[in-house]
């Protein structure tokens, strides 16, 4: 019954009205964080529904790209406190790698969401510190108490949700540089964002 209500909210995310997503998402995400967070997060719990858990950080991607600017972007205090989530979840969850393959399902379509937003400057700066403490507790995992890198997904948002005038952005892009333990793709996203060329392919302006 369970896994059969996960899949009906997801097909939900999926094709349901606009209007409908947009009022329901962000009540629906939070019971879905609590959900995953109830099973134990990021260590979850032995006997857990691991289907269920894949299908609820899929759908939180889903609402959060159907729903309100404040599900990405809190309207008094921005903290990303969503975007923050994913990412430590990325970095630490320890349900095994189907379940990550859903979190970064999950992260490409909260950047494709954030990527169309137009933030403020104290946004911006929020998002730049966030996005600064992924890459540098990416660097040693061992002292940050982590299972996986972020820097990729962090150099992503960087390129795509951050103007090329950001020092920090093209900071974040230098760190991915200096980078000698990750996958090659870290490097290649690090040398766009730097690249004039290659940020306009991506984003279209400078």
């Amino acid at each position: 019954m369970r896994s059969a209500i996960f899949q009906y909210v997801n097909f939900a995310a999926r094709y349901g009205a606009p209007e409908d997503l947009h009022a329901v998402a962000p009540r629906v995400i939070l019971r879905l964080r609590d959900y995953i967070e109830n099973q134990g997060w990021p260590k979850v719990g032995p006997n857990e529904d691991l289907t269920s858990r894949g299908y609820a950080y899929e759908v939180i991607g889903l609402l959060a790209i159907a729903g309100p600017r404040s599900i990405l972007v809190e309207e008094q205090h921005p903290n990303f406190d969503l975007l923050r989530w994913l990412l430590d979840s990325l970095a630490s969850d320890t349900s095994g790698s189907l379940i990550i393959v859903s979190i970064e399902e999950s992260l490409s379509t909260v950047l494709r969401a954030l990527s169309r937003q137009e933030l403020s400057g104290d946004e911006r700066t929020v998002l730049e510190e966030l996005l600064i403490d992924q890459m540098t507790q990416s660097a040693d995992l061992v002292a940050s108490q982590r299972l996986r890198s972020t820097r990729y997904v962090s150099l992503r948002f960087a390129n795509r949700c951050l103007p090329y005038a950001s020092v920090k952005a093209r900071w974040i892009d230098i760190l991915g540089l200096a980078s000698t333990n990750d996958r090659a793709e870290v490097r290649e996203e690090a040398e766009r964002g730097l690249s004039p060329y290659w940020y306009q392919m991506i984003n279209g302006s400078l």
